[in-house]
């Protein structure tokens, strides 16, 4: 199986099967803000990355207009993600944003994109992103699916 992981808030671990699987970042809320329940994380993501033969991590940078506290929470969660696969074992691989999305032959980055062109590969899989916020599971797919592309 390959792995794709969008490390982003919204984001998730998706397994290409058959069968498919998915976890979303785990999150729970601190004084009305939500946050990433790492504890939680390690707990639901961990298992999963055993089955994986490699795992494809979105390459992930600060972008403009960002503010440097939500900067240095995103850095944080993405080292999280990064330990949790060194934690696995399994080979993995860093994709930049602009190579998987021409993999997969996306132009633009909205999440309704995303979704829809996930849907078309994958169609068997459409159930895991039905709602527009789960863009990031269908970016996870899309970047397992880009993955797998690149390693054939």
């Amino acid at each position: 199986m390959i792995a794709g992981i969008d490390p982003g808030k919204r984001g998730a671990l998706f397994l290409l099967g058959p069968p498919y699987e998915c976890a979303m970042v785990p999150l729970v809320k601190i004084r009305s803000k939500e946050k990433p329940d790492y504890p939680a994380w390690w707990k639901i993501w961990h298992p999963l990355l055993l089955e994986a033969e490699h795992i494809f991590i979105e390459s992930v940078a600060a972008r403009p207009g960002q503010g440097v506290t939500s900067m240095f929470s995103f850095g944080y969660s993405a080292g999280f993600v990064y330990g949790l696969v060194l934690s696995s074992g399994r080979p993995h691989t860093f994709i930049t944003p602009q190579r998987w999305k021409k993999l997969v032959g996306l132009r633009g980055s909205n999440a309704e994109e995303s979704r829809r062109r996930a849907s078309q590969l994958l169609p068997e899989a459409v159930g895991f992103w039905p709602r527009k916020k789960d863009d990031g599971v269908a970016e996870a797919a899309l970047i397992a699916w880009a993955g797998k592309q690149q390693s054939i």
